[in-house]
């Protein structure tokens, strides 16, 4: 599960924001937790804040400032797979 709250105030009226997203993990959303009918479990989200073009890690709870002009990369793993790798046919 990936939850991201986007605030602040529009620099032209001054109105107060807010904008909450939810983006889904599948199976539940929990971290190491099996795939369906034996497949790997899923893998882990991450949010990355990017200013001047320099990738800020952050940790995987965590609140931060955004300024105008920084970028937010928002990588959502989606579910676990399906079946035992070992088993399931590859493209």
């Amino acid at each position: 599960m990936n939850n991201v709250t986007l605030g602040g105030a529009d620099p032209r009226t001054g109105q107060r924001f807010a904008h909450c997203e939810t983006m889904g993990g599948g199976m539940g959303g929990r971290n190491g937790q099996p795939g369906i009918s034996g497949g790997e479990p899923r893998g882990a989200g991450r949010n990355t804040p990017i200013r001047g073009g320099e990738e800020m890690p952050v940790a995987g709870n965590t609140w931060l400032h955004l300024n105008a002009g920084d970028r937010l990369r928002i990588e959502s793993p989606g579910g676990g797979g399906y079946g035992p790798p070992e088993e399931t046919p590859h493209s």
